[in-house]
Formats: structure tokens, C-alpha cells, sequence
């Protein structure tokens, strides 16, 4: 307080006063060496700021400011400076227009927030950071050159938020706005962008560009977004349903950000790999070992532990371990509470060991959750993937007529080559056609199912694929039931289903 109000000779007596009415409290100080002092309730500490003329409020957060970095004691140094020194700037510009000292208050601002942004994003904070850069970026005068690249930066968080109308706005600005660079680095997240909230599209022609937007930034020897480029292509030729080059992507875009040194890209990249470990060719026993070593390279990632958790479920219920299946995926709405968007991965998880769990409704209860969700933040690829696995659910638990309706929906969402929702889609109308007895339109869908499957690495879809199709062929008493059973049978044996194996096993007798 003294710093505060260095003309002021009476600050002790004037304190103890007030203790003594009662409005502040002693309280254990921050700073050794210093007293400290609380409002006994938040509505007398507002009545007290409020009572403050705002250029004086502007004058004593800066002060605060410099007698903090004075100190330089705390964690959140930075974040806490530039919170005073914005609140500074604000109370200027709302007195008037603002003159050299409120623009390089500005400036000052921006320039502890942005690190602290950064930072929030390097432990997996994506609200904080979204926050931090965003307030960031109002800061920042509008002939900053850092500013395109800022917003660049920001749609990618805000990608992780599923604030997608923000983060296009911010890169049309920079696509229209900025250099080479810029443009290209914007075009690459907002192809990302566009497999959240565009359906019927393919990723086939999103990786030709993606490729030639590689070579540019290799032209251009940019390390950071060969980086995300790379991530990336991997993230859609998963989706595509190609682990092997999808993990062949990942590892050239982690190269990119180990040379950079930046434990947050890789993180972020690392991620995505394990999704692609997942769905593709490595075994449950294999995945849950490579899991348990990431635990062991990220121990205090609090993100990276919940990731792994979630990823951990299916490879555990495969093994037919369920009780520990579902307690790896608790409640998927908590991912909030460590920054973490696409909860709805909870959901799908979560439905999917209780598929293998023979549990339809509660599968259907999971599923139908996060298709919810995916359409309350419009979007259209995850939700797609997530309705077909709420038809299969609702199909097994003998729903089928909003099954049918659900398959109508995800249909229209998918994109073509969103290999996932395109091989359930297809078995699960197969499996409602044969119940009708529509056996030849039944043999029609598990077959085309069959023939998108065969020509991906998800090991364990392509499974559920031949089993539907061998149910079929014997539902119609024609020749290929034990063939299609024994193929399935060997897919679910090379991922580690054993749930699987045992329910071809017996079909097989």
C-alpha cells in the first residue's frame, strides 16, 4: 500500500483502522518481509474500487505492476503483471483517447500476456490460453506486424475450444491479410477447420493441398508450421483410415518440433498418435505398454494423463477387463476441468467398451451424449462418426427404428472417405435389412462395408465388417459365412480383441 500511495505518511495507522471497523482482515502475506491484508467480504472490496475515479485506478494498477516486478516472486508472474497493465490501458482508453503512455501500456500488456498464453497452452490449458492470446491480440495496435500471426495462432486454439466461427473469422482475415507465410499457415488450419464443419466433402483433396502447402513452407524453411502441416496430414489420412502413413506424418511432424524444442507441439502431436495406435494396426497389449510409456515421459501432464486414460479403456476392455475399462473413462464431461475440448472422444470411448461389454443401452445412452454435444457445436465430422456408433448401439438394443433415423443423419454428415462412420453405417443397415428379412440388400451394404474396410489398417473395424457379413451370408444359408467369420477372426487376434475372437469362436463352434 505504501508503494501505492508513496505520499502518503499515515498508510499503517489508516490500515489498522479499518481493521478495526472491521472491513479488512490480517492475512497470511505473499511476500516475505510484508503485511498483508483481505476484505472481509468481496461486496465491500467492490464498494471500495468503485469508489476509485477511473484514471486513478489506471494510475495504481500500474504501479502495482511495477512493484510486482519489483518482487518477481510469483509463478504466474507474467499473466498477473499483464493483467494490471491491461486493466492500466482499459481505464485510459475509457477517459479518452489514448496518448503515448496508454498505447505502451498496451504494448506492455500484450507483451506479458502473450508468454503467459503460451505457457497456458504449453500445460494443455486451452481456455487459459484462448483467453490470454485473445485478450492479447486487443491489445496489440492494428499495424503490429505480430498481429496476423497471432491470429493464426489463436484459430488453432481455438480450434481445440470448438470456437470455430472465431477462429474462421481470424484466418480469412490472415488469408486475406498476410504474407506468404502467414496465408499458408492460415490455409493449413483452415483445412483442419473445414473436416469440423463441412460434411460430404473428401480428405483425399484436402491432402493434395495440404501436400503443396508443404513444399511451400519448406521452401519458406518454416520449422513451426512444417510442423502443424505435417500433424496435420497425419491427422487425415487417420481419419481415412491409414494409421501406418498417418504415424509415418506424426513422426516427420514431431521431428519438425523436436528440433524446435517444443515440448507443447509435441504433446499436442503425441496426442493424436496415440489415436492413431488406437484405431489402427498396433495391439490392445501394445498400446496400453506404449500408453504406460508416455505416462512415464509426461508424468505432470495433466492432459497427456487424461488422454491416455481415455485410450486405455477400449484396449482394456478388449481384454474383456470392463470394470476397469469404465473406470478409465469416469465421466468424459470432466475433461473440461483440464482444458480439454473434444469430450465427446469420452463418449465414443466410453460407448465402445460398452459395445464390447454386451451393454446396448448404455452404450446408446454414451453415444447418444456426445451426438448431442457434436451438435450443439456444429460439428459434423465427429458427430458423424458418433451417430454411427449410436445406431449401432441402438441397433443392438432393439431401437431400430430410430436407428434407421440416426443412419439417415450420419449419411449426410459423413464425409466419403470418413472410413469410421462409413464402414458402421453401412453395417449397421445391413444388420437392420437382414432383421427384415431383406437378406440380398443386407448382403449389399456388409459387403460394400467389407470392401471400405479391407483397404485400411483399422484393424479392429474391418473385424466388426466380416463379422456382420459372415452373419449375413449364414442368416441367407449361402456359401462364405465360416470365411468371412475366420477373417474376422484373424483381425480381431492381430489388434488383441479377444472379446471379438471369442464371439467368432462361437460362431464357429
Amino acid at each position: 500500500m505504501q508503494a501505492l500511495a508513496p505520499d502518503e505518511p499515515e498508510v499503517a495507522p489508516r490500515l489498522a483502522g479499518l481493521v478495526r471497523k472491521e472491513l479488512v482482515r490480517p492475512e497470511a502475506a505473499t511476500f516475505a518481509g510484508e503485511d498483508a491484508y483481505r476484505f472481509r467480504h468481496i461486496l465491500i472490496r467492490d464498494a471500495a474500487y468503485d469508489a476509485v475515479p477511473k484514471a486513478n485506478r489506471a494510475e495504481l494498477h500500474e504501479r502495482f505492476a511495477a512493484w510486482l516486478d519489483e518482487r518477481g516472486e510469483l509463478v504466474e508472474q507474467d499473466e498477473i503483471v499483464g493483467y494490471h497493465l491491461e486493466q492500466a490501458h482499459r481505464y485510459r482508453a475509457e477517459l479518452g483517447p489514448l496518448d503515448g503512455t496508454g498505447l505502451a501500456l498496451a504494448c506492455a500488456a500484450a507483451g506479458r500476456l502473450l508468454p503467459s498464453g503460451r505457457a497456458a497452452q504449453a500445460r494443455g490449458d486451452v481456455h487459459a490460453a484462448a483467453s490470454l492470446l485473445g485478450r492479447t491480440l486487443d491489445l496489440l495496435p492494428e499495424d503490429d506486424a505480430s498481429r496476423l500471426e497471432l491470429m493464426v495462432e489463436l484459430a488453432t486454439v481455438l480450434l481445440e475450444t470448438e470456437e470455430f466461427a472465431r477462429a474462421g473469422s481470424l484466418l480469412d482475415r490472415a488469408l486475406a491479410e498476410g504474407d506468404e507465410r502467414i496465408r499458408v499457415r492460415a490455409r493449413v488450419v483452415q483445412i483442419l477447420l473445414s473436416t469440423f464443419t463441412q460434411s460430404g466433402s473428401e480428405f483425399s483433396g484436402d491432402l493434395l493441398e495440404l501436400g503443396a502447402l508443404v513444399q511451400i513452407l519448406e521452401r519458406l524453411d518454416d520449422r513451426e508450421g512444417l510442423a502443424d502441416a505435417w500433424g496435420h496430414v497425419a491427422r487425415l489420412r487417420f481419419y481415412a483410415g491409414h494409421c501406418r502413413a498417418a504415424e509415418e506424418a506424426y513422426e516427420c511432424a514431431t521431428e519438425h518440433a523436436r528440433v524446435l524444442g517444443d515440448r507443447r507441439r509435441e504433446r499436442d502431436l503425441l496426442e493424436w498418435w496415440i489415436t492413431a495406435k488406437r484405431f489402427g494396426s498396433t495391439s490392445a497389449a501394445e498400446l496400453l505398454a506404449f500408453l504406460e510409456g508416455v505416462r512415464v515421459e509426461y508424468p505432470h501432464d495433466l492432459r497427456l494423463a487424461l488422454t491416455t486414460e481415455q485410450m486405455s479403456a477400449v484396449p482394456a476392455a478388449m481384454q474383456h477387463r470392463f470394470d476397469e475399462a469404465r473406470a478409465l473413462i469416469a465421466d468424459p464431461a470432466h475433461a473440461k476441468n483440464f482444458g480439454i475440448s473434444y469430450v465427446g472422444a469420452g463418449y465414443q470411448e466410453g460407448a465402445s467398451v460398452e459395445l464390447l461389454a454386451g451393454d446396448f443401452s448404455a452404450a446408446a445412452g454414451l453415444a447418444r451424449t456426445g451426438w448431442d454435444l457434436y451438435a450443439e457445436l456444429g460439428v459434423t465430422g465427429f458427430r458423424a462418426t458418433m451417430g454411427s456408433l449410436l445406431a449401432q448401439a441402438l441397433e443392438g438394443a432393439g431401437e431400430d427404428e430410430e436407428a434407421e433415423s440416426i443412419l439417415g443423419d450420419v449419411g449426410s454428415l459423413a464425409q466419403r472417405d470418413d472410413i469410421d462412420a462409413q464402414v458402421r453405417l453401412r453395417s449397421v443397415r445391413a444388420r437392420l435389412a437382414a432383421k427384415k428379412d431383406e437378406l440380398g440388400e443386407a448382403e449389399q451394404w456388409a459387403r460394400e462395408a467389407v470392401a471400405i474396410a479391407d483397404d485400411t489398417d483399422y484393424l479392429e473395424l474391418g473385424g466388426d465388417a466380416h463379422l456382420v457379413l459372415g452373419d449375413v451370408l449364414r442368416a441367407a444359408s449361402c456359401a462364405g459365412a465360416e470365411a468371412e467369420w475366420h477373417a474376422a477372426l484373424d483381425l480381431y487376434e492381430r489388434k488383441g480383441n479377444l472379446v471379438g475372437a471369442s464371439q467368432v469362436q462361437e460362431r464357429l463352434g
